[in-house]
């Protein structure tokens, strides 16, 4: 069993009583936008999948529980550090989201990650890499990008949001928000949908896996 402990979250989702249901897209084009076409949904999927690859590949992987996502992002990412607090070793933090923008959006799987941290860029690095192998129909191109609550660019300073408070208190937690794709690229029904969430998930493992290698972790 490899040292490195790994935590995703799914940040849409229920928070309390309410439901964030993150970007939204009629995938098989039916006029009618259901529950598994939300990103929430299909975040949930892919991290599912990573979980189960993670284990598979002899890596500790948690996933934040909703209850622990009572009102927003921060409560989970709370949880996270108090899960590698426990673990007194390596951790890496992942956001999970999907991409979406108005239009046609290019086929680019992003990774935001802590400007000042080391760990997190090369982590980031990892998780990019294996995109183009995994779902080359859903990316073509790849970026890592420096985000900072300071950045001019309002999409660095919303990725820093899904990672602002990790690793305050577990100095070199590397910590990412993993945006493998536009959610407009995830066609099809649901079981394609599901296809496409598992492919991803792999893809977000097998990163994992490389960071255990690369960052000597």
């Amino acid at each position: 069993m490899n040292d490195l402990m790994v935590v995703l979250d799914i940040q849409h989702g229920w928070k309390g009583s309410w439901y964030d249901p993150g970007a939204m897209c009629d995938q098989n084009s039916d006029g009618v936008i259901e529950e598994w076409e939300h990103e929430h949904s299909l975040s949930a999927a892919y991290a599912e999948y990573a979980r189960m690859a993670c284990a598979g590949f002899g890596l500790r992987c948690a996933i934040v529980p909703d209850e622990m996502r009572a009102s927003n992002y921060a409560d989970g990412m709370q949880w996270a550090n108090r899960l590698a607090q426990d673990h007194r070793g390596p951790a890496a933090f992942v956001a999970c989201h999907l991409n979406s923008v108005l239009g046609d959006p290019p086929k680019r799987g992003i990774v935001g990650y802590y400007s000042a941290s080391p760990r997190s860029r090369l982590l980031a690095q990892c998780l990019t890499q294996p995109l183009k192998q995994y779902v080359p129909d859903l990316v073509e191109e790849t970026a890592e990008i420096p985000v900072d609550p300071q950045a001019d660019e309002r999409y660095r300073r919303s990725m820093h949001y899904t990672i602002r408070e990790v690793g305050k208190e577990v100095p070199g937690m590397a910590a990412v928000c993993y945006e493998p794709a536009f959610i407009q690229h995830l066609r099809g029904d649901r079981a394609a949908a599901d296809r496409h969430c598992r492919r991803i998930g792999l893809a977000l493992a097998r990163g994992l896996l490389t960071y255990t290698t690369h960052g000597r972790v």
